[in-house]
C-alpha cells in the first residue's frame, strides 16, 4: 500500500538534538512503508543532501530537498523558522535553496535569514516556505 502523504519536514541525524536516524535509514523507513517521495529539510542546511538523494534513487524514491531556518527581521530580531522546499528537477530550486541557506550563514551570526531576501526568492517560485508552529505566523497564533 502506497503512503497517502509525503514528508515535508524531516531532520536526519545530521540535525544535532533534531534527527537522530542517518537519511539511508529514514529513507529504508520510508520505502518499507510505501512513500513515493521523501524530503530531507536538515536545521540549518543541507547537510545530509547528498546522501538522502542517492539513497531516495537507490530506493525508488523521489527526493525532496529543503532546509529548516530561522527568519529575522531589518534589525536582526528573530521572527521565528521556517522549512524552506525546493521546487521541481532543473536545478533552479536547489540552486535557490542553496542561496537561501548561504545567506542564512553570511553574517556570522546563529544562522538566521532576513525575511525580505527570503521573500525575493519565494517570488522566484523556485521555492515553497512552509510556516508551522515556529514561524512569526504560527507564534502569533498561540
Amino acid at each position: 500500500m502506497r503512503q497517502s502523504f509525503p514528508h515535508l519536514h524531516v531532520a536526519s541525524a545530521y540535525s544535532p538534538h533534531y534527527g537522530v536516524t542517518m537519511p539511508e535509514v529514514l529513507v529504508d523507513q520510508a520505502a518499507a512503508a510505501g512513500a513515493d517521495f521523501l524530503a530531507l529539510t536538515d536545521r540549518d542546511g543541507l547537510y545530509g543532501a547528498v546522501k538522502h538523494v542517492r539513497a531516495c534513487a537507490a530506493a525508488g524514491i523521489r527526493p525532496g530537498l529543503g532546509a529548516d531556518l530561522a527568519v529575522h527581521d531589518d534589525e536582526h530580531r528573530p521572527l521565528g523558522r521556517v522549512t524552506l522546499l525546493a521546487h521541481g528537477g532543473d536545478g533552479r530550486g536547489y540552486a535557490a535553496l542553496c542561496r537561501a541557506v548561504s545567506s542564512a550563514h553570511e553574517a556570522g551570526r546563529v544562522p538566521s535569514i532576513d525575511r525580505r531576501r527570503l521573500a525575493t526568492w519565494a517570488e522566484g517560485r523556485t521555492l515553497t516556505i512552509l510556516l508551522g508552529p515556529l514561524s512569526d505566523v504560527g507564534l502569533a497564533v498561540e
